[in-house]
């Protein structure tokens, strides 16, 4: 069930958005989470939301970057950012060596997002996928564990509607497979 099927995991409208619309999408998952409607005065802070947990998935790609910059900018002091990249930890090669050149990295921008925004919690994790899992379940189940609120991870333009895909492989399989909300950052060159 890893694999992108003709199943959409959007709607219609959700799919025109997603194809049209140059800035990240956010799909919300019914009304009951912590992104439902506020009132008046919760908007205004006289009752302030409750701490949210952000996690956003990256690899070595730009719109992941952007993907990254994007979770930041939603964070709010108590909020944390937690930055995952999965990978296949059994030997070397290439997941591996991703992961390597990639910690030091967003490590360094976590450093950066505690110096600039105050009481942001931010860090990187690189997970070990089990075996033959795929990279979408490894997400979906690191968001679960953790109690993510929404997460947020570039998508491959990869649209293409005579095949139903709107999404990159691994955007359309979170979508599918992980109850947070997701925040799509597209890759428009």
């Amino acid at each position: 069930d890893d694999i992108v099927s003709h199943a959409r995991p959007l709607g219609s409208v959700a799919e025109h958005c997603l194809l049209k619309v140059r800035n990240p999408v956010i799909l919300v998952r019914g009304t009951h989470g912590k992104f439902e409607y506020r009132e008046p005065d919760d908007v205004v802070g006289k009752n302030p939301r409750p701490a949210l947990r952000f996690a956003c998935a990256v690899d070595n790609s730009r719109v992941a970057r952007r993907a990254f910059d994007r979770a930041v900018s939603f964070a709010r002091a108590g909020d944390a950012v937690e930055v995952l990249h999965v990978h296949d930890g059994r030997g070397s090669g290439a997941p591996r060596d991703r992961f390597v050149e990639l910690q030091p990295i967003y490590e360094a921008e976590c450093t950066k997002v505690a110096a600039t925004r105050p009481g942001v919690a931010c860090a990187f994790e690189g997970i070990l996928s089990k075996g033959g899992e795929s990279v979408p379940r490894a997400i979906a189940e690191a968001c679960e564990a953790r109690g993510v609120d929404l997460l947020v991870l570039g998508s491959a333009e990869l649209a293409d509607m005579s095949k139903g895909f709107v999404l990159g492989s691994v955007a359309a399989s979170c979508a599918r497979n992980t109850d947070a909300n997701i925040c799509v950052v597209k890759n428009f060159a």
